[in-house]
């Protein structure tokens, strides 16, 4: 586990803004994302082990992918969506990902953790610049 107490295995990357998404649907805000899945604000509960459908902007196009609903909490801190004072956070966990998708989850988050890096943001959760410059 990092210093963090993480038990995760890949990279997850925060965005600057979060990206505005949807989620079955719903208006949700992605917060930060990896290869295995995605942190998302919300202005109602999940539920657990629900299978949704993703929606976010991604390199000019619309990707959608699969994922279950693995935790969701209530987040006072989180921003708030529309005019609701309650929000939400939640992860879902990617399944069935073709490799188109799997390529351009790839494409977003390395992108993403080399624009982290170079604006001096520390919101590459998972590897730390040393780590970073060794395997890029």
């Amino acid at each position: 586990m990092s210093k963090h107490g993480e038990k995760r295995k890949n990279v997850r990357v925060q965005f600057a803004e979060p990206i505005e998404a949807t989620l079955s649907n719903v208006r949700v805000r992605i917060v930060d994302i990896s290869t295995t899945g995605v942190r998302v604000e919300h202005d109602a509960p999940l539920v657990h082990g629900k299978r949704l459908v993703l929606n976010f902007p991604c390199e000019g196009e619309i990707l959608s992918v699969a994922g279950e609903v693995v935790r969701c909490r209530l987040d006072h801190s989180a921003a708030r969506i529309g005019t609701r004072r309650v929000a939400y956070t939640s992860g879902l966990r990617f399944v069935d990902l073709n490799d188109d998708a799997c390529d351009a989850l790839w494409d977003l988050v390395i992108g993403q953790s080399i624009t982290n890096l170079y604006s001096g943001r520390e919101d590459v959760v998972g590897v730390s610049p040393t780590e970073f410059a060794i395997v890029s």
